[in-house]
């Protein structure tokens, strides 16, 4: 049927209803169900256990003769009995009240059995207070010695029975390796035993041997099992024979109540029709001892497996009943990232990677162009460096079966060059604000040196975090297994804390609040050094990509379907990275590429028709006034920084309005120019 199943040797059934409910094993084949009746029973209303039904064979512990034991009996002497009665003791001898007779009890008791036991060990004993310590050799002996395997077989019953039957009777116990020993080894010499056991096979003492019979006491009942306290000295209620016990089959619902069309739906189809009669078993137990054991030596060599083989072949009719194969395995397939998704990805990266490596390229070759210079030329290139980097980290998802390397590395690229992109972003926005919004404390303010440490705090926070989720949670490799249809697929994939990915994106998202809070802000600065529209639409694009991004990535995640859920994972790397590149890059560049005087065209324009308008509302002056206005905000920033500025002169129009600073003539190392017009703006 193709099934795994591997056996759970246990040494008796007790506990095998809580063993089952547990999990500890899937089913039992032959559980005494009435005689553990309380302890199956809450089992069975939870449903944690099903009852399949029975086995097919019942059990009953007892005491057993071989019938050779008759041909002793004729040879007794009965004192004056007549005939009538020797034939009696002959008809009944599988009767208990046969073994109260003394020439019966004297026949056994007096038997040397040192060669018998020779060899063995007795682990335990019983002797009623009118009976004398058991001797191997005979002498002495004045009670019929009943071998056993173990004592906690039936833990108490024929002590009890011994005891409130007053029989003549005394018990050892050997093992179950050792009482086979002795019942083989009486068996070959043709001595009278009694054994006491639960199960004796049919020809378990081979083919030609005798058959053993099993002695008979009252008939058992509940009232004589009510006060049954399992004393090993034979204290309690018992005096009847033991009870039939009524074996069934018990599994969990997994095994026999699956549902339709699933692997163990064949299974448990087959466990509720299992069953096998008491001959069929006693052919497996005799088969599944070697013959060389019970016609000779007399040790037990069981052989399971030959002994399933061989009822296998020779019952084919009957164990073709039980099978019923419905179900067609389930193909088996390991996922792979489809070749078009992973040239998709690699596709995406690549462009990304190009239009970012051709702005840093532009940025270089007219870094010393008026609109170029109007923008940090470090922290622009610290922006294309970071979203480089998240547009490269894309890549990372590309690869089959990752590892623990490959898992961390997925965690901590994305994260810090977007905390490195957006950092560097901060500190441009952060300059421009402090000035145009005159939040100036110190001139160092204003330096590369000093904004450093604005770039750097985002990075530093991501940077600890993921140290501490590695620390507390470590991205590992995972097979995710889904089953759909008739289909198992094994996805291997990195596994990452839910919990953990939102802290990073709550971080990386509260730093786009605040750059937007800061463009916002300085949005009224003069437009060669306002940035604040690419800002606002860079930010965008990321709150943007967020809020459609992360759900929709762990939605697919959470629904295993990892083809889309790696392919978005590329385009929402990529695709945010380009945009931001060109809003906060491409209309500079356009200026510089095709030269100043289209920007200063378009400048003037404006300019003109704001002072036709200005002059008519406010008088001459009045528009160069208000356009000097930034002018004087600048000048009052820079005139600050000691050794940079000795002169600030504005242009309007035309005419000039020139506004000294308190530096010396000794100190001056240039001049600091504004206006839409003049060739070289102010570096800010």
């Amino acid at each position: 049927m193709g099934y795994n199943v591997s056996y759970n040797c246990q040494g008796s059934a007790n506990g095998a209803a809580e063993r089952v409910a547990r999990g500890e094993t899937d089913m039992m084949i032959d559980y005494p169900y009435n005689q553990l009746v309380n302890e199956i029973t809450p089992y069975i209303y939870s449903e944690e256990i099903i009852d399949a039904g029975p086995m097919g064979y019942s059990a009953q512990s007892g005491f057993y003769i071989p019938e050779y034991t008759k041909t002793y009996l004729n040879a007794l002497s009965f004192g004056g009995e007549s005939a009538r009665f020797k034939q009696y003791v002959l008809d009944t001898f599988d009767n208990w009240v046969v073994f109260t007779f003394p020439e019966v009890v004297e026949l056994f008791a007096k038997q040397n059995e040192t060669s018998i036991v020779q060899g063995l060990y007795q682990e335990a004993n019983f002797t009623p207070p009118w009976c004398n310590q058991w001797n191997a050799t005979g002498h002495g002996n004045n009670c019929i010695d009943i071998k056993s395997e173990q004592v906690q077989l039936d833990k108490g019953v024929p002590q009890q029975m011994i005891m409130n039957l007053k029989l003549n009777m005394t018990m050892s116990w050997w093992g179950n390796e050792g009482w086979t020993n002795i019942a083989q080894r009486k068996v070959t010499a043709g001595q009278p035993f009694i054994m006491k056991t639960g199960y004796v096979p049919s020809g378990i003492f081979g083919p030609s041997a005798p058959k053993v019979q099993r002695i008979m006491f009252p008939q058992y009942t509940e009232e004589c099992y009510s006060n049954n306290t399992a004393s090993l000295r034979g204290i309690g209620s018992i005096n009847c024979d033991f009870p039939v016990i009524n074996l069934r089959k018990i599994a969990t619902p997994r095994i026999v109540e699956p549902a339709p069309n699933t692997p163990m739906s064949d299974w448990a189809r087959f466990f509720r029709r299992l069953s096998v009669s008491i001959s069929l078993l006693d052919q497996l137990w005799v088969s599944s001892y070697t013959p060389n054991y019970y016609y000779s030596q007399g040790v037990a060599s069981p052989n399971p497996y030959s002994a399933a083989c061989d009822f296998v072949r020779r019952n084919s009719t009957l164990w073709r009943t039980w099978v019923q194969n419905t179900y067609t395995p389930a193909e088996r397939v390991t996922w792979e990232l489809g070749t078009s998704q992973t040239q998709v990805m690699i596709a995406f990266a690549v462009i990304g990677l190009v239009i970012i490596t051709g702005t840093a390229l532009l940025l270089f070759l007219y870094r010393d162009h008026q609109v170029i210079k109007g923008i940090s030329k470090v922290y622009s290139l610290a922006t294309l460096v970071g979203l480089a980097v998240v547009v490269a980290s894309s890549l990372l998802f590309t690869i089959r079966n990752p590892n623990s390397t490959a898992c961390s590395a997925q965690l901590w690229i994305t994260p810090l060059g977007l905390a490195l992109a957006l950092g560097a972003v901060a500190a441009k926005t952060y300059r421009i604000y402090v000035i145009f919004q005159g939040q100036i404390t110190t001139p160092a303010m204003l330096t590369d040196l000093y904004l450093v440490r604005i770039a750097i705090l985002p990075v530093l926070v991501i940077f600890i975090t993921l140290v501490v989720i590695e620390a507390m949670a470590s991205p590992q490799p995972e097979d995710v297994v889904v089953t759909t249809d008739n289909k198992i697929t094994t996805y291997p994939v990195c596994e990452f804390n839910e919990t953990t990915y939102y802290i990073l994106v709550a971080e990386l998202t509260f730093l786009v609040i605040v750059i937007t809070k800061l463009a916002y802000d300085a949005r009224n600065a003069p437009e060669q050094f306002n940035e604040a529209k690419e800002l606002g639409l860079s930010m965008y694009t990321f709150v943007l990509a967020g809020l459609v991004g992360v759900p929709l990535i762990a939605y697919l995640r959470n629904r295993n379907e990892f083809d889309t859920y790696y392919l978005l994972i590329g385009l929402f790397l990529c695709l945010p990275a380009v945009i931001v590149t060109l809003s906060l890059f491409a209309v500079r560049l356009n200026f510089a590429v095709r030269g100043f005087e289209f920007e200063k065209s378009r400048y003037s324009a404006n300019s003109h028709v704001a002072s036709s308008h200005d002059s008519k509302l406010a008088g001459p002056g009045s528009y160069a006034a208000s356009r000097g206005s930034h002018a004087v905000r600048i000048a009052s920033a820079v005139a600050k920084l000691p050794d940079k500025v000795t002169t600030v002169k504005v242009e309007q129009q035309g005419h000039s309005r020139v506004q000294s600073a308190s530096s010396s003539p000794a100190t001056h190392k240039g001049a600091l120019r504004l206006g839409p017009l003049k060739e070289e703006p102010a570096v800010v």
